[in-house]
């Protein structure tokens, strides 16, 4: 017992000096001393990890942002030069500097005097790719790596027609590697994409849930039955198509021609010219309905589905208001529904309409080298108005060839008429909505030319005599 006390008198004296010494300013011992600095170490040693891996992150993070950058522009200059071109040529003559020219874009026939040479060298200390034309050179690829980009055509970089797509790929000093490519479009002369799933040549490609309808000389019978449309008796609808006319869903009713159509109904004149999804069918395309030439047993089916050639076309941007004075309207950005009561002129230009546009019956619209942008709002050109519209053709403009353009956002039908017997109404461009839940061309008796339309539906009606291409 006494020995018990005593072992625990003997703690206590321990612990008390313990605390005795943790009063004092003695300082820590040398035990203490060495733990701590190896916590201190550890925790220092794990910011600056952590640090580093930021860092690190950051410049990675950075130089991806880089890349990516470089294969936009690189992209977004590309698809518009193949599309403006006629011809291609690879020279080094086109490159300044002792840079390798890795192929040049010109409109001449002979592919001389290009508007867009891309070359590849170093300039400024760095080994670039650069696209040069008159108006300046331009960086697309800033590091690039040391071997020569690879540049395909198809079918030819010094094909006599032109290529129908240019495929350009690109290494980078890091590694990265990137492919950008440029396609014609499909209506261009000579153009037209190769292979399974890009459109050829067309003149009309429609491929919604009821592609193409033509519903004129409405029969006692059609009115019975409501057929839309179809009011009283009347006069055959035609629709003739001058080039290739594809009708790309492969529905029931793909092409629907209503009542007996002497005189109207369905004209193909190109051989074979009528084409349709396969599985698709034509309703009421009997004898006396489809005028084909010789040779052409209507349809001809294709598979599988082609996609849309225009999918990739961006949205003109703009500002700058437009307005209209006297008889005269000037491109620009239209916040209101452009409304034309009258004799009108459009200046050449783009013209961004923001609450769509309407012409009255009776009203004249000319206008040369225009594009109309249908950002919202429906668009409707009334019978018997006076229509004379015409697309761009300037050479490396990126809508060239388009009259109207109603972008995937929009999907309000439109309809275009116009025209009578003796004065037809022209659209001379191509007529591109690939969300508008129809397109309707001509109405009541109306006379009307469009050079190309690419939509989901398109409908023929009254006495109309529509002819595309």
């Amino acid at each position: 017992m006494n020995t018990a006390r005593s072992r625990a008198g003997r703690n206590r004296a321990g612990l008390n000096a313990v605390v005795a010494r943790m009063k004092r300013d003695d300082g820590f011992t040398l035990i203490e001393l060495l733990i701590g600095t190896v916590i201190i170490g550890i925790i220092i040693g794990a910011i600056g990890q952590a640090l580093v891996v930021g860092f690190t992150t950051t410049g990675d993070t950075s130089q991806r942002f880089s890349e990516s950058h470089d294969a936009q522009i690189a992209s977004g200059w590309l698809a518009r030069d193949v599309q403006g071109s006629i011809r291609t040529r690879i020279t080094n003559a086109d490159c300044t500097g002792g840079m390798t020219n890795l192929i040049s874009f010109s409109t001449a026939a002979d592919g001389s005097n290009p508007y867009a040479s891309y070359c590849y060298g170093t300039s400024s200390g760095q080994t670039q790719v650069t696209r040069r034309s008159a108006a300046g050179s331009q960086v697309l690829v800033h590091f690039a790596g040391s071997g020569t980009p690879n540049v395909t055509c198809h079918p030819g970089c010094a094909s006599p027609t032109g290529p129908n797509k240019v495929q350009i790929q690109v290494t980078e000093q890091t590694g990265y590697t990137f492919t950008v490519l440029g396609a014609r479009r499909a209506w261009n002369t000579g153009g037209g994409g190769s292979g399974g799933t890009s459109a050829p040549p067309l003149t009309l490609l429609a491929w919604g849930n009821s592609p193409l309808t033509i519903q004129g000389k409405c029969t006692g019978q059609d009115v019975h039955d409501g057929v839309e449309g179809c009011t009283s008796v009347s006069p055959g609808a035609a629709l003739t198509v001058n080039g290739n006319l594809y009708v790309n869903a492969a529905v029931p009713g793909a092409v629907t021609i209503h009542g007996n159509n002497p005189g109207g109904g369905l004209k193909a004149l190109t051989t074979p010219g009528f084409y349709m999804l396969t599985g698709g069918t034509c309703v009421g395309c009997g004898v006396g309905k489809i005028t084909c030439q010789p040779g052409c047993p209507p349809p001809t089916f294709y598979s599988p589905a082609y996609l849309d050639p225009l999918r990739f076309m961006t949205a003109p941007t703009g500002t700058t208001p437009g307005s209209c004075s006297g008889s005269v309207c000037t491109p620009g950005v239209y916040n209101g529904t452009l409304s034309i009561t009258t004799n009108t002129t459009l200046n050449p230009g783009i013209y961004i309409l923001k609450s769509g546009m309407t012409v009255n019956a009776g009203a004249s619209l000319t206008g040369t080298g225009v594009m109309l942008f249908n950002q919202a709002g429906s668009m409707t050109f009334n019978g018997n108005a006076t229509i004379n519209l015409s697309s761009s053709q300037v050479a490396g403009d990126p809508y060239k060839g388009i009259l109207i353009f109603q972008p995937s956002s929009n999907s309000s039908a439109l309809k275009l008429s116009g025209g009578v017997s003796v004065n037809p109404a022209a659209f001379d461009g191509v007529v591109y909505a690939p969300a508008a839940t129809s397109i309707t061309l001509g109405i009541g008796g109306a006379n009307m030319h469009v050079a190309a339309v690419i939509a989901q539906n398109i409908i023929v009606q009254g006495n109309s005599r529509v002819t595309l291409g």
